[in-house]
């Protein structure tokens, strides 16, 4: 049995994870503090130190729950559609890429930041978890290259554009908001119409 100074213990670190995310990829690692910290999650700085030891262990500890919490390895498992041809993977794919950066708009957010900055929590972050999820779509292109579905392009460099045509209107809320309608940003009309978006420029931009 739990005793509830655990289950209260948990529930406060879980808290603290998710405010300091949305603090990190709203403002950037380096401009959050941890009594900035400890001020939105309504606790003391010693009990962030308590759970987390430093700020960089919060950081990569907070970054290890979000890759959980989206399942990343099942979001791009190639298995599930392994006898379609690139073309295909690649469509879904990218609906997958679309929905996850939707519902966590942190993930690219962050990786936006560090990936400008550069630097040791960058290294980390891509060894660590963004690796895999990256070689994914270049297996894909590249799949779909061999097969003759797409054109012969660069998988690296195709990767990375995808990537950031798929994130970066949940990455970018404030200029987005500005540039769109009210009625445009309705969350599942958004969602519909970036993936839409996006397949048809991706794929019919690659189409062999």
């Amino acid at each position: 049995m739990v005793h509830n100074d655990s289950l209260n213990d948990q529930t406060r670190r879980g808290k603290i994870l998710r405010i300091s995310l949305r603090l990190f990829a709203k403002r950037g690692y380096n401009a959050v503090s941890t009594n900035e910290i400890a001020s939105a999650a309504d606790c003391s700085q010693a009990i962030i130190m308590y759970h987390f030891r430093t700020k960089e262990q919060l950081w990569k500890l907070g970054m290890l729950a979000l890759f959980r919490q989206i399942e990343v390895r099942n979001v791009f498992a190639l298995k599930d559609y392994d006898e379609l041809n690139g073309a295909s993977q690649l469509r879904i794919a990218l609906k997958k890429f679309v929905r996850a950066s939707s519902r966590f708009p942190e993930l690219g957010q962050i990786i936006s930041r560090e990936g400008i900055e550069g630097g040791p929590r960058m290294e980390w972050l891509y060894e660590t978890l963004a690796k895999d999820a990256y070689a994914v779509f270049e297996t894909i292109v590249a799949r779909g290259v061999q097969d003759g579905s797409l054109k012969s392009v660069n998988p690296i460099l195709t990767t990375i554009m995808i990537h950031g045509a798929a994130a970066t209107i949940f990455n970018l809320t404030a200029l987005s908001k500005r540039l769109m309608e009210r009625s445009d940003l309705e969350p599942e009309k958004l969602l519909n119409d970036q993936t839409d978006a996006l397949i048809d420029m991706v794929l019919n931009g690659l189409a062999g």
